[in-house]
């Protein structure tokens, strides 16, 4: 891959192709196209019952792939864990992290003992409960991401407060030089990055509580494939933006 890079490079190209080269964009792009299959299947289905067929079978194979690409991804969730412990964080913060963290790390467990037990590479392994665990652990990693990005947003409005009340102690030159304007560019990318990760995570939540069937027990209703389809895919699109490498 670094000579691939390294050619990406001199053609002046690597910015367009560089996210799909990445381990982490790779599977986000794949994902994206796994969730816009399922919206197109709902889509068609009753109208191109072909059509709808195909897109079906593209995101049972797009989605059973990435599962076996992600084989072993809990061992990346351990070391997380472990950098941050190390951190210097509020407790609160650290616990919240580190909670995330081991709900994803058994979400990957889960997810690995479900595809290797489809692939008949495991026996005497349920693969639906199992499947059902996987979505339980995922939800739980969401929704300690939610409480964290929550923090975060409160964090922002706080810090613009306090930006926005010394402003008006600035005097006339300060404030022609710009003196906050550094700080006030930084709060922005911050609230504009929370916004992504709220939506991202919202649109998660929708896919893994619909897996354990949540939302019927919760609400009486299911989501639909397309709704379901929606929320990965916008996940999905939302992060390959982030990790999609800024022009020099």
């Amino acid at each position: 891959m670094d000579q691939t890079v390294a050619f990406l490079n001199q053609t002046g190209k690597q910015s367009q192709f560089i996210l799909i080269l990445t381990l982490e964009g790779r599977d986000k792009f794949c994902k994206a196209i796994q969730y816009a299959s399922r919206i197109i299947k709902f889509q068609q289905t009753g109208k191109n019952d072909k059509l709808a067929a195909k897109f079906q079978g593209l995101f049972e194979g797009m989605r059973d792939a990435r599962k076996l690409f992600r084989l072993f991804k809990s061992i990346v969730e351990y070391q997380k864990i472990t950098q941050i412990q190390k951190q210097k964080l509020p407790q609160h913060k650290k616990a919240l992290q580190i909670l995330a963290r081991l709900g994803f790390l058994f979400y990957w467990v889960f997810d690995n003992l479900q595809i290797l037990a489809k692939i008949k590479y495991l026996e005497g392994v349920d693969k639906e409960q199992a499947g059902k665990r996987a979505a339980t652990f995922w939800l739980l990693g969401l929704l300690f991401t939610l409480a964290l990005t929550l923090i975060s947003i409160y964090e922002a409005h706080q810090e613009e407060q306090a930006l926005r009340a010394q402003s008006k102690s600035l005097s006339a030159e300060e404030r022609a030089a710009g003196v906050l304007k550094d700080k006030f560019a930084a709060l922005n990318r911050k609230k504009f990055e929370n916004t992504l990760n709220i939506l991202k995570t919202l649109g998660d939540m929708v896919t893994a509580s619909q897996a354990i069937g949540l939302p019927r027990k919760l609400f009486g209703f299911d989501f639909n494939d397309g709704q379901v389809g929606f929320g990965g895919f916008l996940s999905a699109v939302l992060t390959c933006y982030q990790l999609f490498p800024e022009k020099k």
